[in-house]
């Protein structure tokens, strides 16, 4: 039987209900497997007007049981622990497959590392990219030559896309 029959079936007000909603959800938040909520943190969580009869009609039900300074949640519990434990593993498995993911690209990168990425070891690599990640790479403080956008000559000014030539020839053009 669904979640919402079984509250209608045991005749819970609307208050009781979306109590009993939130209180999953913050458990969920929580990760909470012994379902226990301190009941003076129930009110951080509890959006109904009228949550502190909620709570009372929700222990009278034996939706959750009263233990003092707690309330642990009974119903639903099982299917609760079985989705929290599935969405645990899940991340579980999800870390350790990025860490090796991780492990194997900075093995890949590690091994195709030259001394110097600026320089063309490499026959396919132009100087504008990178054999290995770019925060591994030391900043160069040699000037290097950047091709012009119009003429495709070589210049040295890398915070512009033309050649002085070129800015010239536009500026008089304009």
């Amino acid at each position: 039987m669904e979640f919402f029959d079984q509250c209608a079936d045991f005749g819970l007000s609307d208050a009781a209900v979306r109590t009993h909603t939130e209180a999953l959800h913050y458990l969920y938040r929580l990760e909470e497997m012994e379902m226990r909520i301190a009941k003076h943190l129930l009110r951080r969580f509890a959006g109904s007007a009228d949550w502190e009869q909620a709570a009372k009609d929700l222990v009278a039900h034996g939706f959750w049981r009263d233990e003092g300074d707690a309330y642990v949640v009974e119903h639903h519990g099982d299917v609760f622990r079985s989705s929290l434990a599935t969405q645990l593993k899940h991340r579980d498995t999800e870390r350790e497959r990025q860490r090796r993911k991780r492990a194997k690209d900075e093995r890949d990168v590690a091994t195709n590392n030259g001394p110097n990425v600026a320089t063309n070891d490499q026959p396919n690599v132009r100087p504008t990219q990178t054999d290995r990640h770019t925060d591994l790479q030391t900043p160069s403080t040699e000037a290097r030559s950047v091709d012009c956008a119009a003429c495709h000559r070589p210049h040295g000014n890398p915070n512009s896309l033309y050649c002085d030539t070129c800015l010239a020839r536009a500026r008089e053009a304009s």
